[in-house]
């Protein structure tokens, strides 16, 4: 989940890379079963205003062990990234519901 305008997001860990696409304020996109288990930490990268980005994240830190639900990376206004295990997907804007 994003608020703002990104361009060629991807998420990397463990051999996974994650299609790079861009990401409109509000909206998310998810990968269905990455086949690999919960990694110890990410690489966040994109693309906002013209400038490239690039984080990396913990991720066993702060999803639960035995978690059954789905990894979100926020992008943040300020360049930083959250990650938040989720059980159900965000709500969607109410102009695409």
């Amino acid at each position: 989940m994003t608020t703002n305008d990104i361009e060629e997001a991807h998420v990397t860990f463990d051999g996974f890379r994650s299609v790079g696409g861009g990401i409109e304020p509000g909206l998310y996109v998810v990968h269905m079963d990455v086949g690999r288990p919960v990694p110890e930490s990410a690489v966040v990268e994109w693309k906002a205003g013209g400038t490239r980005r690039s984080q990396t994240v913990r991720v066993r830190d702060v999803v639960p062990s035995h978690f059954h639900g789905d990894i979100y990376f926020d992008i943040m206004p300020d360049g930083s990234v959250h990650v938040v295990p989720r059980t159900e997907a965000p709500p969607l804007p109410s102009a695409l519901r």
